[in-house]
């Protein structure tokens, strides 16, 4: 007779808030999208696939954890919380660029270099998924190590392009200074004192 391997306790309810968190991220987004604000970031398509894509993950974690595939639950748990992430700040980064708020271009960044992490989750959700043992194989510490270093890159080089053009970002030629609008580019530890150069 065999015992079942029972799922992590904080699994459990991960499906459900993650069905929570996404129904508000969509709603957040439809208001903001009937607005007329946020372009594809609003759109109802991708807001819906989004959602859809971490509940189905974070059901896909705790089967994982059921079965005896901690690792690969755990990671399919961070690919359903990345995937919330991105939802979450689409809606921080039409918001703030709508409410023009100062913030407004981290945010755009963040949202813009958001897609990295799932990308990154889940390769290693599917190796983990088929591999024993609970050893960290270093291939694994090699494609989080290089996303993670390619999501730094694209937040901190990348300039905001539709539904977001002229939004500054974190990048420094995207970002003008107030006092000096002929003035050469701020770096971009001096972001939030900068504004739009339109």
């Amino acid at each position: 007779m065999t015992a079942g391997v029972r799922p992590v306790p904080a699994l459990r309810s991960l499906p459900v808030l993650t069905a929570a968190t996404a129904t508000l991220g969509v709603a957040a987004l439809a208001v903001l999208g009937a607005a007329g604000h946020g372009g594809f970031a609003s759109d109802p398509v991708g807001a819906v696939a989004l959602a859809t894509a971490a509940v189905v993950t974070a059901l896909a974690a705790l089967r994982l954890s059921r079965s005896g595939h901690r690792a690969a639950g755990r990671l399919a748990a961070g690919l359903a919380a990345s995937l919330l992430a991105y939802l979450a700040l689409a809606v921080v980064a039409v918001a703030a660029v709508a409410a023009g708020h100062p913030w407004a271009g981290p945010a755009v960044a963040a949202w813009n270099s958001a897609w990295i992490p799932p990308l990154a989750l889940l390769q290693l959700t599917a190796s983990a998924a088929v591999r024993t043992g609970d050893a960290v194989p270093w291939t694994h510490r090699l494609v989080g190590l290089t996303l993670g270093v390619a999501t730094l890159v694209n937040a901190l080089l990348t300039t905001a392009t539709q539904p977001f053009a002229g939004v500054p970002t974190i990048a420094a030629e995207s970002c003008v200074p107030r006092s000096r609008r002929s003035a050469p580019p701020s770096p971009c530890w001096q972001r939030w004192r900068c504004s739009c150069s339109r």
